[in-house]
């Protein structure tokens, strides 16, 4: 078994068919064709490969066994201080919130690379972020999750994580009915003050190359790019997804 790959139960489960996941800093195409071939033996239908961009001859390597590229990875870094107080009220989430962040998530991540592969059904895309966000207020997808609250209706969340894998923030999104009054960067201001308080020495976060609202709001934050890594989608068993 190649160890830089592995299945991935809860999306082969969540998608109704195989996926696997891969990440490739600087893999050799020999590599590569090992992590293919894996993917063949063990029937898995789509795989995820991660690959850095700067890496060239991994990224040849990827597109030369088929991969079609679905997204461009960002991750931001700054130091975990707090917090501006931004004219916002904000809340932690409960269980009573779950129906109305589901409609705003159903609706609200669509620069995701899912949502750019045709593989993937879009109501299941809806789906995913709206299972995603339901989990990281009721389960442990999360330590927490704010809300920002118009006329006392939840209008915009932001999920905070806090692990083995560092500080980071999960999933951010406001009501498009909601936009344009200060609530992304109020929920983005909140979350630092809680990694602050919570002796976090660093916060990541993870954009999209195509989400330019997203890296505009962390720059203003104090967020500074880390890394940038290319997201390669390929299919097996199937014509070409890409078209």
């Amino acid at each position: 078994m190649t160890p830089s790959v592995r299945k991935l139960d809860w999306d082969s489960n969540f998608f109704g068919f195989a996926t696997a996941q891969a990440s490739c800093s600087s893999g050799s195409p020999e590599e590569i064709r090992q992590i293919v071939s894996w993917c063949e033996e063990n029937s898995i239908r789509c795989l995820y490969l991660l690959v850095d961009a700067a890496a060239s001859s991994t990224v040849r390597a990827a597109e030369l066994e088929g991969g079609h590229l679905a997204d461009i990875r960002i991750t931001l870094a700054r130091p975990a201080e707090p917090g501006t107080a931004q004219p916002v009220e904000i809340r932690v989430a409960t269980g009573e919130d779950v129906s109305a962040l589901k409609r705003i998530a159903a609706v609200s991540h669509t620069d995701s690379r899912f949502y750019h592969d045709p593989g993937f059904p879009r109501e299941l895309c809806d789906n995913l972020y709206e299972t995603w966000i339901e989990r990281s207020v009721t389960s442990d997808f999360a330590q927490i999750v704010f809300v920002a609250e118009v006329r006392s209706k939840a209008a915009g969340y932001i999920s905070c994580h806090v692990d083995s894998r560092g500080a980071r923030i999960g999933l951010l999104a406001v009501d498009k009915k909601a936009r344009g009054q200060g609530i992304a960067r109020g929920l983005v201001q909140h979350a630092l003050s809680y990694f602050a308080s919570h002796s976090c020495s660093q916060i990541e976060v993870v954009t999209q190359g195509r989400n330019l609202d997203a890296q505009r709001l962390y720059l203003k934050a104090g967020f500074i790019p880390k890394s940038v890594e290319l997201w390669y989608h390929k299919w097996f068993g199937l014509e070409d997804r890409s078209s």
